[in-house]
Formats: C-alpha cells, sequence, structure tokens
C-alpha cells in the first residue's frame, strides 16, 4: 500500500502544470529576423560558417542548421535555459510551433509572466 502512495505522488509530481512559473518573452525589435538554430552545436557550427561568410557563396552548408528564422515581436517560451544561449519553442508568428537553439541576446522577457 505505501508503495502505491509512494508512486501516486510521483505521478501527480511528475504531472502537475505550473503556469505561473512559466516564462513568455518576446524577441527584441530592431534586430530584424532571427536565427532559430536546430540545437546548439548547428547554433556554433552556422555562426562560425556564417562569421566566414561561407553562406553567401555556399547557402546549402548553412540551411541544414537551421530550424526556423523568426521576426523581431515574435513569442517564445524557453524550454531550456542556459548563460549563452536557450532552447525555445516558438509560440506566435509564423514560425509557431518551431522549436531551437538561439542566443539569449534577442530576448525580451515579458514583464506579465515573472
Amino acid at each position: 500500500m505505501r508503495t502505491i502512495r509512494i508512486v501516486s505522488f510521483a505521478a501527480a509530481l511528475a504531472f502537475s502544470v505550473t503556469p505561473a512559473l512559466a516564462l513568455t518573452g518576446t524577441f527584441k525589435t530592431g534586430v530584424g529576423n532571427i536565427i532559430i538554430w536546430k540545437n546548439g552545436k548547428a547554433m556554433s557550427e552556422g555562426i562560425s560558417l556564417i562569421s566566414a561568410n561561407v553562406h553567401k557563396s555556399s547557402p546549402q552548408l548553412v540551411v541544414p542548421l537551421v530550424s526556423c528564422i523568426v521576426h523581431a515581436g515574435d513569442k517564445f517560451v524557453p524550454t531550456d535555459g542556459g548563460m549563452f544561449s536557450s532552447d525555445v519553442l516558438i509560440i506566435s508568428g509564423d514560425e509557431s510551433g518551431c522549436r531551437g537553439t538561439v542566443s539569449n541576446v534577442y530576448f525580451d522577457y515579458d514583464k506579465e509572466s515573472r
């Protein structure tokens, strides 16, 4: 009987939803389009290729690394945060539903979600 209670408690805890703790944000305005990379490794490789201007002569090397491109003002939910980049889920705009990694410099957290 005790095992059932512990399992029930663990299941209830795992599936509980705490929307008050979820942060939402908006991508900063004035920065143009923002690349959402497939993952952190793709972001690192893509930034290196763009820094070397490879994207101009061989865009086919960069495109597979991109999950989507969003616009300033689109909203997101961070799903895994890091110091310099975070995994996000896009929740508004043309690319709603897109997931990937992006630099934190583009974040502007919404005041009402804090």
